[in-house]
């Protein structure tokens, strides 16, 4: 079944562009006001919201935060999409709760990106186990089991999220951009270097693992299956 999503964006020319990038994949419902916005997710599960935030009723902050503080609608994820790019911007829209924010004007592929990156990562946070190769993650206890060794694997909250993201993502390549944004959604002063290091330290501790987080000259991280001989 498609994902389904409501987009709260009062210009009819985002409207068209942002139902041209979802109409092949999902369903989705246009509301062109915050007050709209509100009675339909009050009647209609959504998977996702895309929420303008210059609304000609209210701020689409406040929605945001409306919407994560009611019981039946925190875990929807929210995309916040404005003209304002400052660093202080997005620091209000993530302490309303927004997992993403998007700046007006933006590419067709980017918004497609972005809303595939948020339902997934709402997909992966509704199984309460990870396993792979060796390891048992428990993702509501935060808990990482070395099977083979019938042990826990100690890791630092940052390590545990890290582990997380490329466990839900075996063997693909992972930007360090696109870990900054899986990782520290709402720290907007972490540098690249920073996920070296982080990165370097939880390698150290997967050692004797058979798994190996390679670096990919040129574009980033990926978590690889070591294969042992038969």
């Amino acid at each position: 079944m498609k994902k389904n999503i409501l987009v709260v964006e009062d210009a009819k020319d985002y409207q068209v562009i942002i139902g041209a990038a979802l109409k092949a994949d999902y369903t989705f419902k246009f509301a062109s006001s915050g007050a709209e916005a509100l009675e339909l997710v009050k009647h209609e599960k959504f998977d996702l919201l895309i929420i303008d935030v210059v609304l000609p009723d209210m701020n689409g902050l406040q929605i945001c935060n409306y919407i994560k503080n009611q019981k039946g609608t925190a875990d929807i994820p929210v995309i916040l999409v404005t003209s304002k790019d400052t660093t202080e911007d997005k620091v209000k829209g993530f302490d309303t709760g927004a997992d993403d924010y998007l700046t007006k004007p933006f590419h067709f592929n980017e918004l497609i990106a972005r809303v595939k990156a948020r339902l997934r990562s709402s997909k992966n946070t509704e199984n309460d186990e990870i396993f792979i190769p060796d390891l048992k993650i428990d993702l509501k206890k935060q808990n990482v089991w070395i099977i083979s060794q019938d042990r826990s694997l100690d890791l630092t909250r940052v390590e545990f999220k890290l582990l997380v993201c490329f466990a839900q993502r075996v063997d693909h390549v992972l930007t360090r951009q696109t870990i900054l944004d899986l990782v520290w959604p709402q720290n907007l002063n972490i540098s690249e270097r920073t996920v070296d290091t982080h990165i370097s330290n939880l390698r150290k501790k997967l050692a004797g693992i058979n798994l190996n987080i390679n670096a990919v000259h040129g574009n980033g991280y990926r978590l690889s299956i070591i294969k042992t001989a038969a």
